[in-house]
């Protein structure tokens, strides 16, 4: 089969080089790729939209804690909570969704991190 992957061409250091390079080896296992390089504005934009079989995001972490990122990129798309914001492939698992929100609402940080851990 084949797919188009998109990247953000004005976004990432080196992340069209580094997306031909994966390519690459998709094609050697039989997957034909084609890759598309796009502004990030309309990268973004479509990718918010659900309207790219599988985009490049990188995230940064102010905080260190893992939480903060986990958040944004694996919890259920949900805005009311918050949450999902940057679940481009809208994965779902509420055995997540119950981690992160438990690891959030702990005070205790070794209480917090073992939650973290167990639940990847």
């Amino acid at each position: 089969f084949q797919w188009t992957v998109h990247v953000p061409g004005d976004r990432y250091p080196q992340a069209p080089e580094v997306m031909q390079a994966v390519a690459q080896f998709w094609t050697r296992i039989g997957v034909k790729v084609q890759l598309e390089v796009l502004p990030w504005a309309v990268y973004a934009g479509k990718a918010n939209k659900n309207e790219l079989a599988i985009s490049v995001i990188a995230w940064g972490n102010g905080t260190g804690e893992a939480a903060y990122a986990l958040t944004n990129i694996l919890t259920t798309v949900d805005s009311s909570k918050g949450q999902g914001a940057s679940n481009w492939g809208h994965y779902s698992n509420p055995l997540v969704d119950k981690a992160l929100a438990d690891s959030t609402a702990e005070f205790d940080e070794a209480k917090r991190r073992k939650i973290l851990e167990d639940s990847v």
